[in-house]
């Protein structure tokens, strides 16, 4: 077998650039949490996630560091493990948000249902005759057949219609 070089030890100062990395992540979070929520970006949410999947893998390291400073070696293992399972997770829900945009996934029931509520108690909208939403990056597209009176002029049927498309 050939020689095998000992691995170097952990010092101190890699503890605290892990905890260092852990509040800077944890704030650039929240920072782009805010970002995403006043943009409506789902985008930048994913961004956000993404950076706080970097926080708390930076956690496990300080953990781990921690752990083999303090005479536990095996926990620098156990957080090589738990980072591997996070980056899989992490993966796997991304990918299946981001399947979801490609296929033009609808809004969700609650939010179709406000759009049906909203667009029903529009004045002059006699009823709805059909309603599709889909989702397009931060913005919902929505596509809708309301009835007016039909006695009432082109011009005032057009004038509901932008109403309706105004209030929801």
């Amino acid at each position: 077998l050939p020689d095998v070089a000992p691995l170097p030890s952990i010092a101190l100062p890699a503890l605290w650039v892990a905890i260092f990395t852990v509040v800077a992540k944890e704030g650039l979070y929240r920072y782009l949490v805010d970002i995403a929520r006043r943009l409506r970006s789902r985008l930048l949410v994913a961004n956000a996630l993404h950076t706080r999947a970097d926080a708390a893998s930076a956690l496990v390291v300080v953990a781990g560091v921690g752990g083999a400073l303090a005479g536990w070696p095996w926990l620098d293992l156990l957080a090589a493990a738990i980072m591997g399972f996070m980056v899989l997770h992490l993966g796997v829900k991304l990918g299946w948000e981001a399947l979801q945009e490609l296929i033009d996934t609808g809004l969700a029931a609650e939010e179709v249902a406000s759009i049906r509520r909203c667009l029903g108690t529009t004045p002059g909208v006699v009823d709805l005759h059909e309603l599709r939403t889909r989702r397009m990056a931060h913005r919902a597209l929505v596509d809708a057949h309301v009835r007016v009176d039909p006695r009432i002029s082109v011009s005032e049927g057009h004038r509901i219609a932008e109403q309706a498309r105004a209030r929801v």
